[in-house]
C-alpha cells in the first residue's frame, strides 16, 4: 500500500457522524452506555472504570511495595515489574476508555492550532511511563507545522497508538515521522527495524497508486479502537500497513499542515 500525504480530507459535514442518536444502532464508536436496572438509568462506562480501579491501583500499590524489598530473589523481581507494567496498562487503558466516554457524550474536543512537535512530545512522554520506546524524527523547521486539533485528546490517542505498535512488535521501539501537506499532516509510527524508517519517502504514495485503508485488517486491541476513534471524532483518520508478521504501521493524518511557502 502506498501513504498519501496532503489528501484533502472531507468537511465535518460529509464525515461519519460520531455517534447516531437517531435511534439506529451506531455503527462506529461506543453504543449508548446508558442501561437500564430495576427500572433506574445507569452509566455502564463509569460503572466499569469505578469497579476495576480500585483493584488496578491496589495491584499497582503492593507491586510498588513489594519492589522496594533488596531481599528479593531476581525471578521474584522480574515478575513483579511485569505485573507492575501489566497493571500501568490496563490503568491507561481505564482513563482513556473513560475520555472516548466523556468525548462521545457530552465533552468534545476543542480544536485548536498545535505544534505537531509538542503534540508528538506529549505522546511519547505518555508512553515512556507505559515503559514503551520512541525514536522520534522531526522534520525540518518542525516548529512551522501546526494542526487544528485539541492537544490533550489527541496526545492521548497518539500515544494509544504507539503502545499498540510496539505491543503488536513485541515491545520494539517506535519510530515516528511526519511530514505536512498544504491542508493535512500525516504522522508515521512505525516498528524500528524495517525499510524505510526514519525516511519522509516512505509515506509518499508511488505515481499512479492510490492510499488503500488496511486499518479493519488489524483492528484487535482497545488501544487501537480508542486511539483511532479519538482521530477521527476530529476529522482525522488513521490507516494501516501490515509489514512483517504482525508488525503493523500506522499513518495518522491530522487536519493542517505547514505554513504558506514554507518547504517540507
Amino acid at each position: 500500500m502506498s501513504l498519501v500525504v496532503g489528501t484533502k480530507l472531507a468537511p465535518p459535514a460529509e464525515r461519519p457522524r460520531w455517534h447516531d442518536r437517531s435511534g439506529e444502532r451506531p455503527r462506529c464508536g461506543m453504543s449508548d452506555p446508558l442501561v437500564q436496572h430495576d427500572g433506574e438509568a445507569i452509566d455502564l462506562v463509569a460503572m466499569i472504570a469505578h469497579d476495576l480501579r480500585n483493584p488496578v491501583t491496589a495491584i499497582k500499590g503492593l507491586s510498588q511495595l513489594a519492589l522496594r524489598q533488596s531481599e528479593l530473589p531476581p525471578p521474584t523481581r522480574i515478575c513483579l515489574e511485569r505485573v507492575l507494567v501489566e497493571a500501568n496498562y490496563v490503568a491507561a487503558l481505564l482513563e482513556q476508555l473513560v475520555l472516548l466516554h466523556a468525548v462521545e457524550h457530552g465533552s468534545p474536543p476543542v480544536p485548536r492550532p498545535t505544534r505537531i512537535d509538542g503534540l508528538i512530545t506529549s505522546a511519547i512522554e505518555q508512553v515512556a511511563r507505559l515503559g514503551v520506546k520512541t525514536i522520534w524524527h522531526p522534520p525540518a523547521r518542525s516548529s512551522t507545522r501546526v494542526v487544528q486539533c485539541d492537544p490533550s485528546i489527541t496526545g492521548s490517542a497518539l500515544a494509544m497508538l504507539m503502545g499498540w505498535i510496539a505491543r503488536s512488535a513485541d515491545g520494539s521501539p517506535v519510530e515516528i515521522t511526519a511530514r505536512s501537506g498544504r491542508e493535512t499532516t500525516m504522522i508515521v509510527m512505525t516498528p524500528r527495524g524495517l525499510p524505510g524508517v526514519g525516511k519522509t519517502a516512505s509515506a509518499q504514495p508511488a505515481r499512479g497508486q492510490e492510499s488503500e485503508d488496511t486499518t479493519s485488517r488489524h483492528t484487535g486491541g482497545l488501544e487501537l479502537f480508542i486511539g483511532r476513534r479519538l482521530i477521527q471524532i476530529q476529522g482525522g483518520a488513521v490507516r494501516s500497513e501490515a509489514i512483517a508478521g504482525t508488525r503493523v504501521r500506522l499513518a495518522v493524518t491530522l487536519p493542517g499542515g505547514r505554513a504558506a511557502g514554507r518547504d517540507g
